[in-house]
């Protein structure tokens, strides 16, 4: 999974004056604070962070086991999510699959990798016939400003606000799985500060990134072999 600036945009990471509330779809990477690198066929945390033991090599045909937190191994191209893995998952399908709290929200593609979360989140006009039954205001702030007439007119759900729900909500229960399970206890916190996104101008732009996605496990086992 080398980086890739057309599909990364690392030089800038919000495009300043922009409005992601904009309908619009939206290509987006959110990583774990620590995160696996290679160097001389051995993995390590990456430069910069705090390092307390050194992973287990590669070399031995055994799964890698590190002291932070990951989620999950890629076998023969495809991403085996662990426990931890499959909270994730569970998450992003919440904002899937819950048409009240992301009433305007779609995930179209998505893959979660040992380090790191790929996806296409999608930001949909929001109908202005039917509010969302049900919502939570507490975390829907968006939703509590609605105009009192029969054609409801909504505020749509802004991009930063559907990535700190998910590492709010995954951070939390990673803690209590940290407590119940003995998962592997992260250092400070859990997710990187920020999150990288670019915005996906055209059906081609979406073809190309999809594909990326998809395809996103293959690359890592390439590269990340010794």
């Amino acid at each position: 999974m080398k980086y890739n600036p057309d599909l990364h945009h690392r030089h800038s990471i919000r495009l300043r004056g922009y409005d992601y509330a904009n309908t619009g779809a939206y290509f987006v990477t959110v990583c774990l604070n620590r995160r696996i690198r290679i160097a001389q066929g051995q993995p390590h945390v990456a430069q910069g962070q705090t390092h307390r033991s050194a992973p287990t090599d590669m070399n031995t045909g055994t799964k890698p086991k590190f002291d932070f937190p990951t989620f999950g191994v890629v076998e023969n191209g495809v991403m085996v999510l662990n426990d931890s893995g499959k909270m994730v998952e569970k998450y992003i399908l919440e904002i899937v699959n819950n048409t009240d709290k992301f009433f305007n929200v779609k995930i179209n593609e998505y893959v979660i990798m040992p380090d790191h979360i790929h996806a296409i989140i999608k930001i949909n006009e929001p109908s202005i016939t039917n509010p969302p039954v049900g919502a939570d205001l507490r975390v829907c702030p968006y939703l509590s400003r609605i105009a009192p007439v029969n054609h409801v007119a909504l505020n749509p759900i802004e991009l930063g606000t559907i990535i700190q729900w998910l590492k709010t909500m995954t951070t939390n229960e990673y803690t209590n799985g940290v407590k119940t399970f003995k998962w592997k206890p992260f250092h400070k916190k859990l997710w990187q500060r920020n999150y990288y996104e670019s915005i996906i101008h055209d059906e081609a732009g979406y073809a190309r990134i999809a594909e990326y996605i998809r395809n996103n496990p293959i690359s890592w086992e390439k590269e990340h072999r010794t």
